[in-house]
C-alpha cells in the first residue's frame, strides 16, 4: 500500500471510528436507565445497534493498532488483558470499552471527538425528555419519605436526570473554556442546578452543578483566559488550583476506606439518611464479596437470590474495586489521576475542575466509571499514549496553540 493510500485509509478509519463512538454514546444514553423500554421495538433496535457499533469500534481499534504498529507495545496487551478479564468475570463491559477506546484512540483529535460525542449526548437527552413530555414514554419519578415528588422526565430515576444535566454542563464549559467563559454560561449551569434540585431533588448532582457554575462564574468575572491568569490565577486561587491534584489523590482512599470506617457508626447502621445508607451498603457489599483480582457481577435488591439487606452499591470506587477487580481499580484510577495532573500542568483549569468533580461524584454514584456517563474517560487514551495524541498544546513563538495530526 502506498503512503497516499495509507493516508486515505487513515482518514476513513478515523472518521468512521469517531462516528461509531458517537452513535454508541447516543444508543447507550437512549436505552440505559430510561423509560424507552416501554417502546419495546425501538428500545431493542437501539440496544442491538449500539452493540453492533461497539463491534465496529473493536474492529477499527484493532485495524488502527496494527496499522501504526502500536499492537507491538506491551502496554496495549496489559490494558486489553485487564479490560477483557473484568468483562468476563466482572460487573459490566465498561472497563473493556474503556480499554478498547484507549487503545484505538492513539493520535486522536480530542476536541473533534468530544464535540461529536457531546452532540450525541445532548440529542439523546432531548429526545428522551420530549418523549416523556409528549406522554409517549413514562415521565414518572419517585417520592422521598418526606413526600417530596421527584421528577425523572423519561429517565428511570431522578438521579439519572441530574447526572445527565451535569454531564452536558461539564462538556459545555469545557468547550467554552477554550475561548471565553461568559456570565451567561455560568448562569445557565447554575440554573440547571436549580432546575435539577426543584424538579428531581437530586442533591448530589445539584451540588456538583452549583460548584461547577460557581467556578464558571469566577472564570467569567476574570474576563477570559488571559485575564484570569493575571487577575485570579496569579494569586491565591492559582495556588489552590495547583494543590487541587494532590487533594484529588485523597478522594479514592477516602471513598473506600473512609466508607468502611464510617459504616461502623450507629448512623450508618440505622441508615437514617441517603448518605449513611450508601455508606452502609459499601460495608455490606465489601463483607459479602471481599476483594478479587478479576472482579465479579454484583447483585442488588432485584437480583435473584440477593441476601437480605443488600440494596444497591452507589459508591463508584467500591463498585470499581469489587465489581471489576483490583487490577482494573488501580489501572483506571492511575489513569484518572494522570489526567488530573496533566490538566494542572497544562493549566487547563476548567478541565481540572471537571475531572475533580467527577472524582467527587464517584463517592456517591457509579456514573464516573461508565463511558456514556463520563465522556472525559475518552481522554485516558492520552495517558496510554503520552506525547502521541493528535491534539496537544505546544509553545510556538511565545503563543500557545493546538496542533493536530492523523498519525
Amino acid at each position: 500500500m502506498s503512503r497516499r493510500q495509507s493516508e486515505i485509509l487513515n482518514f476513513i478509519l478515523e472518521d468512521v471510528f469517531y462516528a461509531l463512538i458517537a452513535f454508541r454514546v447516543f444508543a447507550d444514553v437512549m436505552v440505559e436507565n430510561t423509560w424507552l423500554e416501554s417502546l419495546k421495538l425501538v428500545n431493542e433496535a437501539l440496544y442491538h445497534a449500539g452493540r453492533a457499533a461497539f463491534a465496529g469500534i473493536v474492529c477499527i481499534a484493532a485495524a488502527r493498532a496494527f496499522r501504526d504498529g502500536s499492537v507491538r507495545k506491551i502496554r496495549v496487551y496489559a490494558v486489553l488483558l485487564i479490560g477483557i478479564l473484568s468483562a468476563f468475570s466482572g460487573a459490566e463491559l465498561w472497563m473493556l470499552e474503556i480499554a478498547v477506546l484507549s487503545v484505538g484512540l492513539r493520535g486522536m483529535k480530542r476536541d473533534v471527538l468530544l464535540r461529536k460525542v457531546s452532540t450525541a449526548l445532548v440529542l439523546a437527552v432531548v429526545l428522551i425528555m420530549l418523549l416523556a413530555f409528549s406522554g409517549i414514554i413514562s415521565g414518572e419519578g419517585v417520592a422521598r419519605t418526606d413526600g417530596t415528588i421527584r421528577r425523572s422526565f423519561g429517565f428511570s430515576h431522578p438521579n439519572v436526570l441530574g447526572m445527565r444535566f451535569f454531564e452536558i454542563a461539564a462538556m459545555h464549559l469545557y468547550f467554552r473554556s477554550k475561548h471565553l467563559i461568559r456570565l451567561r454560561d455560568a448562569a445557565l449551569v447554575l440554573l440547571a442546578g436549580i432546575f435539577v434540585y426543584v424538579a428531581a431533588d437530586s442533591r448530589t448532582s445539584t451540588l456538583l452543578l452549583l460548584l461547577l457554575g460557581g467556578a464558571a462564574l469566577l472564570f467569567a468575572a476574570a474576563g477570559g483566559p488571559r485575564a484570569g491568569n493575571t487577575v485570579l490565577f496569579g494569586g491565591a486561587l492559582f495556588k489552590v488550583f495547583r494543590v487541587l491534584p494532590f487533594a484529588a489523590l485523597l478522594i479514592p482512599p477516602a471513598a473506600v476506606f473512609g466508607s468502611l470506617r464510617l459504616a461502623g457508626l450507629p448512623q450508618a447502621a440505622d441508615m437514617s439518611s441517603t448518605i449513611w445508607s450508601r455508606i452502609n451498603q459499601s460495608l455490606v457489599y465489601y463483607d459479602y464479596y471481599g476483594l478479587s483480582w478479576h472482579g465479579r457481577a454484583l447483585m442488588d435488591r432485584n437480583s435473584a437470590g440477593a441476601p437480605a439487606g443488600m440494596y444497591t452499591l452507589d459508591n463508584g470506587y467500591m463498585y470499581l474495586l469489587l465489581g471489576f477487580g483490583v487490577f482494573a481499580f488501580f489501572l483506571f484510577l492511575s489513569g484518572e489521576m494522570c489526567l488530573v495532573f496533566r490538566a494542572s500542568q497544562d493549566k487547563e483549569w476548567m478541565l481540572l475542575i471537571i475531572l475533580v468533580l467527577y472524582l467527587l461524584f464517584g463517592m456517591l454514584e457509579t456514573s464516573f466509571i461508565r463511558p456514556h456517563c463520563n465522556l472525559f474517560v475518552l481522554l485516558l487514551a492520552e495517558v496510554l499514549w503520552p506525547g502521541e495524541t493528535g491534539e496537544r498544546m505546544k509553545l510556538t513563538g511565545g503563543k500557545r496553540e493546538y496542533t493536530a495530526d492523523r498519525t
